[in-house]
């Protein structure tokens, strides 16, 4: 929303001066920052998403919000599988507060990469967020303007348990572990995140051999 302003005399209205147009004011909903590039670090990084107009209250329900709903969608991904991104909420409300500073409303949203495992290089994404269930004709119909995710791709560790079974850490070294039973393969320290994997007996009478038969990651 801008204004332009012209001048000119009473007496002579056909002469006018040059337009005057006013700095640009944005009336609606928008995401700061409106691009993010993140990486596949684990970090999570914050959207604040505002309107920059009063919230208000239809007719006598005393419910001043907007909820958004809110999606992702991953613009350069050929294959099935995890998104570029995970959002910390699925939906979220814009609340009634007094304005400041171009801000009637605020909330904000935690955006992660995720870390899928694949080298798969640099990745965009659009966050995407909708008015649901409101009833005022002011925001019916109305989508905000998408945010940008640029997602770096992060060389990523690798373990290894295969046959009978050989095993490969993080770090390089190899060893074989011929006991049956259920083994931790690797946790995380930082986030609850593990791999078992259960071995059996396979080499009979003949052979002390085991053998990777089944693996469960949480």
């Amino acid at each position: 929303v801008f204004c332009t302003v012209t001048a000119f005399m009473r007496d002579t209205p056909e002469q006018q001066s040059l337009t005057e147009e006013s700095k640009g004011f944005y009336a609606g909903i928008k995401f700061l920052p409106e691009s993010l590039q993140i990486a596949e670090d684990g970090k999570e990084h914050v959207l604040t998403i505002l309107s920059t107009v009063p919230i208000a209250c239809p007719g006598h329900d005393h419910s001043c919000k907007i909820t958004l709903q809110l999606s992702t969608e991953d613009l350069d991904s050929q294959l099935l599988g995890p998104p570029n991104v995970a959002l910390s909420a699925c939906q979220v409300d814009l609340l009634q507060a007094p304005c400041s500073e171009s801000s009637c409303a605020a909330t904000a949203l935690g955006v992660t990469a995720v870390t899928d495992f694949a080298q798969d290089g640099t990745r965009v994404s659009r966050v995407r967020a909708e008015p649901v269930g409101w009833r005022d004709l002011l925001w019916r119909a109305y989508t905000p303007k998408d945010v940008k995710v640029t997602v770096q791709d992060l060389p990523t560790g690798n373990c290894y348990s295969f046959t009978d079974p050989h095993i490969i850490t993080f770090d390089g070294w190899r060893y074989d572990n011929y006991k049956i039973g259920t083994f931790l393969l690797c946790r995380s320290v930082s986030r609850a995140f593990e791999v078992h994997v259960r071995q059996w007996d396979c080499g009979g009478h003949r052979s002390a051999t085991a053998c990777n038969c089944g693996v469960a990651a949480r």
